[in-house]
């Protein structure tokens, strides 16, 4: 982990998806260490595909409870930045 991580990483060891219409099998990551790997980082990058999974739906209240619990809070905390974030720019 990095010293400005608050948990180590999980370990991606991504499955093997086929894309069988094209002839392609890519490496695909579970949901859950994603979302950890991107709530662990600050950078705004991490922060903005947060955003772009949450507003998909696919940070579910099952994803976050299992969540390390020095993470938990980072979802909601990152809610309320891009939430404010949305509501100045309408102004």
């Amino acid at each position: 982990a990095r010293s400005t991580h608050p948990f180590p990483n999980p370990d991606v060891n991504p499955e093997e998806k086929q894309l069988a219409q094209f002839g392609l099998s890519v490496p695909v990551a579970r949901l859950r260490d994603l979302v950890q790997m991107k709530l662990n980082s600050s950078g705004a990058k991490d922060e903005a595909h947060l955003e772009i999974l949450d507003t998909c739906g696919l940070i579910s209240p099952l994803i976050e409870v299992g969540l390390p619990e020095a993470l938990r809070e980072r979802p909601e905390q990152a809610r309320k930045r891009y939430s404010s974030r949305e509501f100045s720019e309408g102004e």
